[in-house]
């Protein structure tokens, strides 16, 4: 044809769309057996031509439209649930239940419908219907929850996350216990509206706009959920995360800077203490990074007080807060009163409100770790899980006092085999350097004390510490690893759970860290259970202690069921003992990060 005369192009079958007269998009063919189909060209003078397309049949391809959770009522006997299944003509597949109460089921041309008898008990239950190769999990709600409303009781909120710009905000979910769990939530700006952000369930490999809210998590499952707009050529979105959990579920948010491979885990905040503290260090090339979130439906105006290490107070002023509204800013910044200074921050709950906090430690390097936050109501005594001594390795821990009174504070060091741990210590705040295996100070009200190793190049020796005082008082323990200045920051653990679990991810180049403590004055033989991030067990194991005795090993290193996988391991309390557990994260860009413990 000339190039003047114009042809129309119309396709005889729907599986083939024309772009333009030389592009043609062709459907993937899901039928199971070949199919032949035609395009014909023609002009307004008559002229016709058709081409013929025989394509290849590429395997039967099954579309189950369900979500990872199907809910349903503990009265529904006689109804039922559906499964869709949407495939090629001439594709077959089957439907199965792994429970008597989803029984018999009925297949029709566009899916499978299993009965569903009623639930006597009081408690939920969970079976597994199979359509089209398709797992898909049913939760059936007990006789006292029969409308499937759980309460969650539990409120968690984090008080900022920040998207775009080269910033990626990570959610990790996880249910600690063997029962079902709903976890809903919501994202707000910093003005205090809610939001959607696009995620990426990362083993769904499915986007969604609204990632926390009514979601199931099988038992001991859990879910990781990453921003899907990292992309440094895009505007940071920044704001704060409200949710509320069944009890058993936990979460973090891990904070990644793509560009240097630098990130933050910070765990969600489920307290509702009278103040939140944590202690700063603005010297050295350091500087503290804050975020504040109201965590109410009015508006809020916040104490902030500002102290150096003796408890003297630098600034007193207030933030002032739209209701769910945030802010977030560098300290020396918004009060230049802290500039080349240490000491410690205080923010106050006003009355009847709920806020959140969050402290970050960044280097000229750009290098950050999050700083634990601790609250005025904190027991005062507790494990520090990992204390390392030369070899390149500088700890520090801080130990703050939230009262309006002095406290004593006794800090003792322990060797892996149990017996006192002792190290060359410096005071920092005296500059005094003693070796021992235990310091006892009195720390001034709302003063804070820093100890530190000497730094030396010898062997690394390793242990833990433990720290005894009353309420109001606190510490968080800081590795430096020197050659790197890669930092991580680790709370005090004060809880005796029945466990503790962690989440962990050994693929791409990450590695875990664990160390174990015993705090008991007998030997401890600690239980290891290994799950993927759907629940199932994959590997079991036990970790044996002496008395106060302490290991630290890289997960895959014992238990090779963990090579390559991601999901959670827990490590199980002996019967009337105690113990403490610590994780690190190593990523290949050198980061080393606190992994947050969990407990059910």
């Amino acid at each position: 044809m000339g190039g003047g005369c114009p042809v129309t192009v119309t396709p005889k079958t729907d599986w083939i769309h024309p772009v333009d007269i030389f592009t043609y998009e062709i459907e993937p063919n899901q039928t199971g057996a070949q199919r032949i189909g035609e395009i014909e060209f023609s002009s307004l003078v008559g002229w016709k031509r058709t081409l013929r397309i025989e394509q290849s049949a590429e395997g039967c391809v099954y579309d189950v439209s369900v979500n990872n959770s199907v809910l349903a009522a503990v009265n529904d006997n006689g109804g039922g649930v559906f499964v869709s299944v949407s495939t090629g003509p001439g594709c077959t597949w089957n439907a199965s239940s792994n429970v008597n109460w989803l029984a018999n089921p009925y297949i029709a041309p566009f899916g499978a419908f299993f009965t569903l008898e009623t639930n006597p008990d009081s408690k939920p239950r969970m079976g597994t219907v199979t359509v089209a190769g398709k797992a898909v999990s049913v939760f059936q709600c007990g006789t006292a929850d029969p409308v499937c409303v759980y309460s969650r009781p539990v409120t968690a909120s984090l008080a900022h996350y920040a998207t775009g710009a080269g910033w990626d905000a990570t959610i990790h979910v996880v249910n600690t216990r063997n029962t079902p769990a709903l976890t809903p939530g919501g994202f707000y700006t910093d003005s205090g509206f809610e939001t959607t952000l696009p995620m990426l369930d990362e083993d769904e490999n499915k986007g969604t706009a609204s990632p926390l809210r009514d979601r199931f998590l099988m038992p001991y499952g859990s879910r990781v959920l990453h921003t899907s707009y990292a992309d440094s050529s895009l505007r940071a979105h920044t704001g704060s995360v409200q949710t509320s959990f069944d009890a058993g579920v936990d979460a973090f948010i891990r904070f990644s800077y793509v560009p240097n491979g630098q990130e933050a885990l910070v765990p969600m905040e489920t307290r509702n203490a009278a103040a939140y503290s944590f202690g700063f260090d603005n010297t050295n090339g350091y500087a503290a990074g804050v975020a504040v979130a109201n965590v109410s439906g009015q508006s809020a105006t916040i104490p902030v007080k500002i102290r150096d290490d003796a408890g003297s107070v630098l600034v007193s002023d207030t933030i002032s807060l739209p209701e769910n509204g945030q802010t977030s800013f560098v300290l020396n910044q918004q009060f230049p009163a802290t500039t080349n200074k240490g000491g410690s921050i205080e923010f106050g709950t006003p009355a009847g409100g709920r806020i959140s906090v969050l402290g970050i430690r960044a280097s000229s390097q750009l290098q950050f770790t999050s700083i634990p936050v601790v609250a005025s109501d904190d027991p005062g005594s507790g494990s520090l899980g990992q204390f390392v001594s030369g070899g390149g390795w500088t700890t520090t821990i801080e130990v703050l006092n939230t009262a309006d009174v002095p406290k004593e504070a006794r800090l003792t060091l322990f060797q892996d085999n149990g017996e006192r741990f002792v190290a060359p210590l410096r005071i920092v705040q005296t500059g005094v350097v003693q070796n021992v295996s235990e310091i006892v100070e009195t720390i001034p009200a709302h003063g804070r004390m820093v100890v530190e190793t000497v730094v030396d190049s010898g062997f690394p020796a390793q242990g833990w510490a433990q720290l005894l005082s009353t309420v109001g008082v606190s510490a968080v323990v800081r590795f430096q690893y020197n050659s790197t200045g890669q930092e991580s920051v680790v709370p005090l653990e004060a809880r005796n759970a029945p466990a503790y679990q962690l989440a962990f991810d050994n693929r791409g180049g990450l590695a875990t860290g664990v160390a174990v403590a015993n705090l008991a004055s007998v030997a401890a033989t600690v239980s290891v259970v290994i799950r993927d991030r759907d629940g199932a067990q994959i590997g079991t194991g036990t970790v044996t202690l002496p008395p106060q005795g302490h290991t630290a090993f890289m997960l895959v290193d014992r238990f090779s069921s963990a090579v390559n996988r991601a999901g959670t391991v827990e490590f199980g309390t002996p019967l009337g003992g105690r113990i403490g557990v610590l994780g690190l994260r190593a990523t290949p860009a050198g980061a080393l990060v606190t992994i947050p413990v969990m407990a059910p």
